[in-house]
């Protein structure tokens, strides 16, 4: 999946962004094409150290200990009561 995804990056952006230049007649009208190239540019990075180091992606910006603790939070702590690592209060 991941193979077709990065051609298909290298292969289509090459022609519509020849074709957005030469179709131009004004300069004001002009489209700027250095955002979604650096776009395609960052994510076939991603991609290519993914591969190479052989791991999952994983967001600098999340903090994927804290998400485990809010997602297995109640399991864990139903388990301990269930072997008795914890107390409930009975009224």
């Amino acid at each position: 999946m991941f193979v077709v995804f990065y051609v298909n990056l290298l292969t289509l952006p090459a022609e519509p962004l020849l074709l957005l230049k030469q179709s131009s007649a004004h300069s004001s009208c002009a489209v700027d094409t250095s955002a979604p190239l650096a776009l395609g540019h960052k994510i076939l990075r991603t991609i290519f150290f993914m591969f190479k180091r052989r791991q999952h992606y994983r967001d600098s910006a999340t903090d994927y200990e804290k998400l485990s603790v809010q997602r297995n939070a109640a399991r864990w702590i139903k388990t301990l009561i269930q072997h008795g690592f914890i107390k409930t209060a009975q009224a």
